[in-house]
């Protein structure tokens, strides 16, 4: 009986697999699928066929079917669509190689509730995976990869179809990595996106969406784009190697947060122009990671840049690192125009060596606890352009400094003291204290309580112990530097030596002035003269003409001309004298 059994188990064995062999199916051109099918994978030879017709090489023709493409590879030349579901619902496209077609799966025409899983995409000339007005639909666990890296070629696309999920794909080379446009509620998470030519996420008018955990590397532009949307989330994304911006947003009511940058080479997170009507307002930028990039960009912001926005938070952030050939590379920038920066509240973040640190335009910002230091070039700039009203209405309220910031406001600059108490006042770890009796730029710094003044163009500067009432020093124009005595009280007393450029013009006016007048006054003195000369003459040759009444109005004038241009002369002389 044994022999027979082990006959009987073969043979259905020899029928089970014949059966699921004959049940697998070749692809051609046209295929229908209306039921769960399984394509033959042809001995691992890939499938040659192209879409002649342009409307799907296999066409899903019913819902609620799934195909599986059993590992088999379908090659086309470039154009037609590889698979096409046309307004069918509950669709699963798994274990398929799909390449070189200019849509390689494609949903269209309300297919909803669809799953496109585990398959390799590859030489899309145009899209690899298409969600078009197709909502509810999920892509995942696919590798997706082009040759090409042009401005036509995305790796998945969502055009008007809303409740996507994309998660765990494989996105490399292409134009885009992903792009949403006149959508709501993407989630877009756990994907890995890398050397794309354009932007690794591009996002316009896509409203309500989730971009989290995703790593994105080696982008020619920017690594998130989001251009007009309302409460998006951008949380928890690694970004490396940026070309552009790592981020850059223009939607209300979002959340920046947690996001980790290194090497973004325009910036890394920026709230631009891109679409003014929505700029900004009311989002949340908390707890970023931003550091280490090197970039030649003379356009080059820096760490965190809003350029219109209203109400925006800033807060629980670390830049540091910063490195950049334009120098006004800075930590976090508020860049625009007061009318459309307002309201806005900083703090407690963290920059560490950047070029700036803050730099302001707008009105009614505050900047509170903060922790600034090292900062290659300026701590505090006031943007010259707005006017000393930003800094009139802004707060600077407790932030930590490693040694006094230097606030340049409209081209001169003023101290601001540690404790921010809104004087000038230096106040030193053994409460000692150094006062700057002027609002010129202050030039120093700061080791523990030794102070070292440096030069300031135009002025000299001597130092008061106001303590014991002694000058410590007379006028300098050299670096002097100091240990304050504790408790002692000193002054930097300055005294203005050399005229600016500003007073410079001013003088050579004057002395036009001068030389003028003194012309006209020289000729005139000589048509007087003359006329005193011809009226003497008269006198003595002319007997009865000689007229004694023009004679002493002729000496009078000339006498009441001199004294006026002597007078005028040392008016405009001391004045020019007290300038220049």
């Amino acid at each position: 009986m044994k022999p027979f059994k082990m006959l009987l188990v073969l043979t259905i064995l020899l029928v089970l697999s014949s059966f699921a062999y004959s049940a697998c199916v070749e692809p051609t051109d046209d295929l229908s699928i209306t039921e769960d099918t399984v394509l033959c994978n042809n001995g691992g030879t890939p499938w040659q066929l192209n879409d002649s017709a342009a409307d799907g090489l296999i066409q899903i023709g019913a819902s609620d079917v799934t195909l599986d493409c059993n590992g088999s590879t379908i090659v086309g030349n470039g154009s037609g669509i590889g698979i096409q579901n046309n307004n069918q619902d509950n669709i699963t496209i798994q274990g398929c190689k799909i390449v070189a077609y200019e849509y390689n799966i494609r949903f269209g025409g309300g297919s909803n509730y669809g799953l496109i899983q585990n398959n390799h995409i590859e030489n899309y000339t145009n899209h690899g995976i298409l969600f078009s007005s197709s909502p509810y639909n999920t892509a995942k666990l696919n590798n997706i990869t082009e040759t090409k890296n042009d401005n036509t070629r995305y790796a998945i696309r969502s055009y008007r179809s809303s409740y996507l999920n994309i998660s765990y794909n494989r996105m490399l080379d292409g134009a885009v990595g992903f792009a949403c446009s006149e959508a709501n509620y993407i989630n877009f998470n756990n994907n890995y996106i890398n050397n794309t030519g354009k932007e690794g996420v591009i996002s316009s008018m896509c409203n309500y969406s989730q971009y989290q955990n995703n790593q994105i590397e080696y982008t020619n532009l920017t690594g998130i784009r989001i251009s007009g949307g309302l409460n998006t989330i951008i949380d928890n994304n690694n970004l490396s190697t940026i070309s552009r911006a790592a981020i850059g947003s223009s939607c209300q009511n979002c959340n920046i947060s947690n996001n980790k940058i290194l090497d973004s080479q325009h910036g890394g997170i920026t709230l631009l122009n891109i679409n003014t009507d929505f700029i900004g307002n009311n989002t949340k930028i908390y707890g970023n990671y931003i550091s280490g990039y090197s970039s030649n960009d003379l356009e080059s912001h820096g760490g965190i840049t809003i350029g219109v926005g209203n109400k925006i938070e800033i807060y629980n952030n670390l830049i540091f690192n910063l490195t950049s050939d334009n120098p006004y590379c800075t930590g976090i920038k508020l860049y625009g125009s007061n009318e459309n920066l307002s309201n806005n509240y900083i703090f407690n973040n963290t920059i560490n060596f950047t070029s700036y640190c803050i730099w302001q335009s707008g009105i009614n910002i505050t900047w509170e606890s903060n922790k600034i230091a090292n900062c290659n070039n300026t701590y505090i700039f006031i943007d010259a352009d707005q006017n000393t009203e930003i800094y009139e209405k802004s707060n600077f309220i407790n932030n930590i400094y490693d040694s006094v910031a230097m606030i340049d406001i409209v081209d001169e600059w003023i101290n601001v003291s540690i404790n921010e108490s809104g004087s000038k006042d230096l106040i030193l770890p053994n409460n000692g204290i150094v006062n700057f009796t002027s609002s010129i730029r202050h030039d120093f710094s700061v080791d523990n309580n030794t102070v070292t003044v440096r030069p300031t163009p135009d002025y000299s500067f001597r130092i008061l112990n106001v303590t014991s009432g002694l000058y410590l020093t007379d006028y300098l124009e050299t670096t002097y530097s100091i240990t304050v005595p504790a408790n002692n009280n000193l002054r930097v007393e300055y005294l203005r030596t050399r005229a600016s450029q500003a007073d410079l013009n001013t003088c050579d006016n004057i002395m036009d002035i001068l030389n003028n007048s003194f012309t006209l006054t020289i000729l005139g003195v000589v048509i007087l003269m003359s006329a005193l000369l011809i009226t003497t003459l008269s006198l003595v040759f002319g007997g009865e003409a000689f007229d004694m009444k023009t004679f002493l109005m002729t000496v009078g004038l000339v006498i009441i001309l001199s004294i006026l241009t002597l007078i005028g002369y040392f008016i405009i002389a001391k004045t020019q004298g007290a300038i220049c």
